[in-house]
């Protein structure tokens, strides 16, 4: 599974909007939608605020993109 569709299903299921997340993580909704979109790739640093937000680890939300990459 994606880290965007990670997200958005961990996000709907803490019933958060995309707009909450964002403000949770001082970023703007366009940012969470691009992200669960596959469009953008976030910095290390955005995962890590929302992994905190969304009560996972940050290795959870990347596991799948690590082995694309490699």
């Amino acid at each position: 599974m994606s880290l965007g569709k990670k997200i958005t299903l961990m996000r709907e299921k803490l019933g958060i909007t995309q707009t909450e997340l964002a403000e949770r993580i001082q970023a703007n909704q366009s940012t969470i939608s691009k992200i669960e979109h596959g469009i953008n790739k976030p910095s290390a640093a955005v995962i890590y605020k929302i992994a905190k937000v969304l009560g996972c680890t940050v290795e959870y939300l990347m596991d799948d993109e690590r082995r694309k990459a490699g």
